[in-house]
């Protein structure tokens, strides 16, 4: 009984040590978020709130940074006549950058002011929609910029993650459905503990341990699904897609441009294996684009030039895979000549 109350109070007190240095050092923080319903569907994050931003077990690519108004990340508070609106997921969020390395701050810079940025983690195509209906009516943009990368594409016929918005079709009619999201308390509360914060944001404990149950578990063999019919599906989702693009264009009287990321992989390693654009997604949204008359930035030329000729690499990969700032320029450049001026 003795010895087990000593192994108690000894791992009490390694807990403490650790809790009390991880307090002093810069652990994600994490972002607290917004509540979102069918009526309020748009991800954010709750306004003006401090963070600290870190990955991996050494706290790489520290940053602090701070929300905006609004609730997103590298952003000047928005106004009405934008500029441009640029709308995406983390990589335009880019909470491991400043904003003048982001592409929306390039572009503010270069347009003297009047660009903002609307984005999210785990934002994808749905979610885009849903931010234009919001945010056209609010501050008429004259340009909306899509960002458009590989998980996009491979979740398009996923059900929607708790936050965001997803398509759905019921009886052949393609719609927009969203996943609500309601903080917990208990979250909220346990954060205070930069150990607890450390396990969850920056070694991602639950993911890790998540994919060993799932590796542990037993399952019948899935039956193989109808290729052609996910096919036909995909592209009805994408039909409506551009359907609702063009008419909130119409009737905002914005223009819509699309960003679409490069297989980065491919470029690096000049093969034909990739692991993160699944194959023929990207040359199909790609395609996909131009046939139905968007303007496009396509990625793949302009980082496989730059590559060839400097070998700079685009992102923090092995430990991150999200756009550097080198990205973020050269991706901005590309935009710049596409941008309908104001009037």
């Amino acid at each position: 009984m003795r010895t087990s109350f000593y192994l108690f109070l000894g791992i009490a007190f390694v807990l403490a040590v650790l809790e009390a240095a991880l307090q002093l050092a810069p652990v994600n923080t994490g972002l607290r978020k917004q509540p979102t319903s069918a009526s309020s569907p748009n991800f954010r994050f709750v306004p003006d709130q401090r963070y600290t931003y870190s990955v991996g077990w050494a706290l790489d690519n520290t940053r602090r940074g701070q929300i905006n108004h609004d609730g997103y990340n590298n952003s000047a508070d928005m106004r009405d006549g934008a500029t441009a609106m640029v709308l995406g997921d983390s990589y335009i969020e880019s909470l491991m950058l400043d904003y003048p390395d982001t592409v929306q701050g390039q572009l503010d810079r270069a347009l003297g002011g009047g660009v903002y940025a609307a984005a999210a983690s785990g934002n994808g195509l749905a979610d885009s929609v849903q931010l234009m209906r919001e945010l056209g009516p609010k501050f008429h943009p004259k340009n909306f910029i899509l960002f458009v990368e590989a998980y996009d594409v491979i979740t398009l016929l996923d059900a929607p993650a708790r936050g965001h918005s997803g398509f759905v079709i019921h009886d052949g009619v393609v719609g927009i459905e969203h996943s609500g999201y309601q903080e917990s308390r208990a979250k909220t509360l346990v954060f205070r503990s930069a150990l607890i914060r450390y396990a969850f944001t920056n070694l991602k404990f639950p993911t890790w341990f998540s994919a060993k149950l799932a590796s542990l578990r037993h399952r019948a063999p899935d039956a193989a699904p109808d290729a052609a019919a996910l096919s036909a599906q995909r592209g009805q989702m994408l039909d409506y897609y551009f359907d609702q693009l063009r008419l909130l264009s119409a009737q905002q009287g914005s223009k819509v441009i699309f960003l679409i990321d490069a297989d980065r992989e491919r470029i690096y390693k000049d093969s034909a294996r990739s692991i993160s654009w699944q194959p023929g997604d990207r040359e199909w949204i790609v395609q996909r684009v131009r046939d139905g008359g968007f303007p496009l930035v396509d990625l793949q030329p302009t980082f496989t030039q730059y590559w060839q000729q400097r070998h700079e690499r685009f992102d923090f990969e092995p430990l991150d895979g999200h756009w550097n700032k080198l990205a973020h320029a050269l991706a901005a450049k590309q935009i710049l000549p596409l941008l309908a001026p104001r009037d």
